[in-house]
């Protein structure tokens, strides 16, 4: 039993190495194409015996190995293969190896094999064999004329191709200048294409074989190097066949053939001149129709296209782009001449940028339609300006202009469509939109509770920031920080508490900075949108806070990396975390009452607690500092102490006391109190509530029987 376990992992293993020695038929990735090289149109139905040309198949293979490759090509029953078509056909392959030579046998009336053996060793990239389906015989053909291919062996896989399309005409009529070219008054050379789809297609007709009848306002004639010619040979064809402008009636160009008596020709060319008369010509697309005693392909051919000076401006596409960054790159734009010389030599085109933009690579300037205007130097005028000089103006096709690959820089507080201004002297002018502009953060508060002017630690809403995008909150090498920065007046009574809840964004230590300030570190950005929640958030509001909203601004070197180029940008995103419902300071209503000897006291009804008690000496109340002045409506921010001075600052009055001294001062002014300000154990600065209170504007009453002070504001 051991024996025989032993020699079945034996065998295994040996099978194993004979799989690993066996080299692989075809590398990993190789690829096989199939496609034609044209695709002519044939008449649906050819008399027997007449041939015609199918489009050649162009078959592609990436990295050829070693072996033997064969697959069977298919046509349709209409199309014959003639006895020995496989040794007419000119068949081309690329690279020149001698083991790459194709060889192709006719199996029957409609299928060939292709096949060819690479010699051990051998490997070739990028091979390209051409196979032309040329001289076949068609009857009853209609439609796509598809050629099926079958694999044998190797890498001609199974696919198919379409190699001809059977249509209604005898000549087959195409544009070889551009429908688009404009046609001006000084005239306009076109070149048009044709293609008999058997022989005597372009049938004898000594007045019009074919005739091209152009729109009113327009002419033809034939100036010197027009005519007809033979695409393959570039002479005259024989047969006859010349152009002709029809006398009395220059709209109409006759092609005349006199006799019948050579083979199809696969290819001619008509070379002729059209003129537009300004007077009565109409803009737009120049469409000739065909006429004469051949059949054709079509009805009507536009020509080119007839336009006044004008210049077109449009966006190539609109990309993405984030607030706060630089580097970021934009959609490409265009601008276009209608006709040759709407841009003017010598001027200008400019792209400005909107002011929360500014360039920070220059865009490249291409001609993207092979037009022959000529581009001058592009400079950078200023941050947000881009100029480009026309070095000679277009002559004979209008040009299109190209600007792509820009980059700009953006600020932080900015969102929506970024549009670039064109215009310049040169004839350019329009708006484009180039990108949309992504906010890197959004916030969003879960609650908006009232919080009132005066009073300290009241709570705000929790709120969440939300990535637009990984990697929006970056991770700065000098900050790595997100600053929560709270409204004038409003200070943070204690740090929040901040945490990751969705995606992997990692936050450091959470610190108050400043009595405004909360700074998030970030100790590693996202792989995917992350979402931050800030909960248990604190807030000290004083009497300058108006009434309404309380918002949070949030910042910081980790989203706005541009606040160098837009110094008055800094929010990212705000959020609303807390309402103000309390009067403006100038409207407070508040009763506040101390008790002797107690350190409780109450505002408005609502208990709180001192850390000292009031007393009475010299028959004056003394109260803690701190209370005595947020009592009368001071501010934390506003009580300042320096060298035994207490300096309390209310709206457009400062109020000071020396410790040890009767003499009071209101805006500078001394006034003599009968008693002092003091200092008792443990270290508590008292001050004598009453002229206090009176100096600052607020209402003081004693109550004997309960030994307390009331005071109204």
């Amino acid at each position: 039993m051991r024996k025989s376990r032993k020699l079945i992992a034996i065998l295994a293993t040996l099978a194993l190495l004979a799989t690993l020695l066996v080299p692989m038929a075809t590398p990993a990735g190789a690829a096989t194409t199939y496609s034609a090289l044209t695709v002519p149109s044939i008449p649906q139905t050819t008399e027997a015996g007449a041939t015609v040309d199918l489009g050649s198949i162009a078959i592609s293979v990436d990295s050829l190995v070693y072996g033997n490759h064969q697959a069977v090509f298919s046509l349709p029953s209409s199309v014959t293969l003639p006895s020995g078509w496989d040794s007419t056909p000119s068949y081309s392959y690329t690279p020149q190896g001698g083991d790459v030579a194709p060889n192709v046998v006719r199996l029957g009336d409609h299928e060939f094999r292709l096949d060819f053996y690479i010699d051990a060793g051998h490997m070739y990239s990028d091979v390209k064999i051409i196979v032309p389906i040329a001289g076949v015989t068609t009857k009853a053909a209609s439609g796509d004329i598809t050629c099926t291919i079958t694999n044998i062996a190797g890498q001609l896989p199974n696919g198919s191709v379409v190699v001809a399309t059977a249509g209604s005409g005898n000549v087959s009529i195409a544009m070889k200048t551009s429908p688009s070219a404009s046609i001006s008054s000084t005239g306009t050379v076109v070149k048009i294409n044709l293609q008999e789809n058997q022989q005597g297609g372009l049938v004898e007709d000594v007045t019009s074989s074919l005739q091209f009848t152009l729109p009113n306002g327009f002419s033809w004639s034939l100036p010197s190097g027009s005519g007809v010619f033979n695409v393959a040979t570039g002479t005259v064809p024989g047969d006859g066949i010349t152009l002709s402008v029809q006398s009395g009636d220059t709209r109409k160009l006759n092609v005349i053939r006199t006799s019948v008596t050579q083979p199809r020709f696969a290819l001619l060319q008509i070379v002729a001149t059209i003129t537009a008369d300004e007077s009565n010509a109409r803009f737009g697309d120049v469409v000739a129709t065909v006429g004469g005693s051949s059949t054709a392909n079509v009805s009507e051919i536009t020509v080119g296209k007839y336009a006044d000076f004008g210049v077109n401006v449009s966006a190539k596409e609109s990309k993405t782009v984030l607030a706060g960054r630089t580097g970021q790159k934009i959609g490409g734009i265009y601008v276009e001449e209608d006709i040759p010389g709407s841009l003017i030599a010598g001027r200008t085109i400019t792209l400005k940028l909107p002011a929360n933009a500014k360039w920070d690579t220059n865009p490249v300037a291409v001609i993207d339609n092979n037009g022959d205007i000529t581009l001058g130097s592009l400079t950078r005028p200023d941050d947000r300006t881009i100029k480009l000089v026309i070095d000679v103006g277009s002559q004979n096709s209008a040009s299109k202009i190209l600007f792509k690959d820009g980059k700009v820089k953006l600020a932080v507080d900015t969102s929506g469509d970024l549009n670039v201004d064109v215009g310049g002297t040169a004839g350019a002018s329009g708006t484009v939109k180039v990108a949309d502009i992504l906010t890197p953060i959004t916030a969003t508060a879960e609650s908006t509770p009232d919080v009132v002017i005066g009073e300290q630690s009241q709570v705000a809403g929790d709120f969440t920031i939300v990535e637009s995008k990984k990697e929006a909150i970056d991770k700065d090498s000098s900050d790595n920080a997100l600053e929560i920065t709270s409204p004038s007046g409003v200070t943070f009574a204690s740090v929040p508490k901040v945490e990751v809840t969705e995606g992997d964004f990692l936050i450091g230590a959470v610190k108050k900075t400043a009595s405004n300030k909360i700074v998030i570190e970030t100790k590693s950005t996202s792989s995917k949108a992350s979402t931050l929640k800030v909960s248990g958030i604190k807030l000290t509001v004083d009497r300058t806070v108006p009434v309404g909203p309380v918002k949070l601004s949030i910042g910081g070197a980790n989203v706005n990396k541009t606040s160098v180029d837009f110094a008055n940008a800094t929010t990212a995103a705000s959020v609303v975390v807390a309402n103000c419902i309390t009067p403006a300071p100038g409207e407070q209503k508040a009763t506040v009452v101390f008790t002797i000897n107690n350190t409780a006291y109450t505002v408005n009804g609502v208990e709180k607690t001192m850390d000292a008690a009031p007393y009475i000496k010299n028959g004056r109340t003394f109260i803690p500092v701190r209370y005595a002045a947020e009592a009368c409506g001071v501010t934390s921010d506003n009580i300042l102490y320096s060298e035994g001075k207490v300096t309390l600052i209310k709206g457009d009055k400062v109020v000071q006391l020396t410790i040890g001294s009767n003499v009071m001062l209101i805006n500078g002014i001394a006034i003599n109190m009968d008693v002092a300000a003091e200092i008792v154990d443990p270290g508590r600065t008292m001050l004598p509530f009453r002229w206090l209170a009176q100096a600052l504007g607020a209402k003081v009453n004693w109550d004997e029987a309960t030994q307390t002070v009331t005071m109204e504001l």
